[in-house]
């Protein structure tokens, strides 16, 4: 290879990097202003949460989710952390269930919270939401592999039962688990 040919390579190859920058800040202003209005409802769906009585701990939650709405790193953070999260979380449900119950009547509005903050960091930092999605849906085709239809079914019916038990409002009869 001469000379020529590799200035020549290396243009084509600055040109590319500088055509993917230009392209991803692109894609990010985009998905910011298509974001916009979820972000604006979450800050409202929030600000009803924080009106509400609320334990210490969900209040911090909540007052964290409307600090890290727009932060990237929150994304990229979880893509590293996931799968031992997951893990994590999997061996906690099955060797020790949640009985706690919800302190409070506000456990469908801080799963609504949940959702639109997950929309606004995705937006936020999508190549590290990429990588999350590639990330769950590997660790659920390894479950699926592991233990068939049955396992996975039986870890959906253990978390819905958990979040059931969470959000049932007081003084009502709950379903025996």
């Amino acid at each position: 290879m001469d000379t020529l040919e590799a200035f020549q390579w290396m243009y084509i190859l600055v040109a590319a990097i500088s055509a993917s920058t230009v392209g991803y800040a692109l894609l990010l202003r985009r998905l910011a202003v298509l974001v916009h209005p979820l972000r604006l409802r979450l800050a409202d769906v929030c600000r009803d949460i924080l009106q509400k009585k609320l334990s210490s701990d969900d209040r911090d939650a909540v007052r964290w989710m409307l600090r890290n709405a727009f932060n990237p790193l929150v994304p990229l953070i979880l893509a590293i952390v996931l799968p031992f999260l997951l893990l994590y979380l999997s061996l906690r449900l099955i060797f020790a269930p949640s009985t706690r119950t919800s302190s409070d009547e506000s456990g469908i509005e801080k799963l609504k919270a949940t959702g639109l903050f997950l929309v606004s960091v995705a937006a936020a930092n999508p190549l590290a939401a990429l990588v999350i999605c590639v990330e769950l849906t590997t660790l659920g085709f390894i479950a699926f592999l592991i233990g068939g239809t049955p396992l996975i079914l039986e870890a959906i019916i253990k978390a819905l039962r958990a979040e059931a038990i969470k959000l049932a409002p007081r003084g009502r009869h709950r379903a025996a688990t």
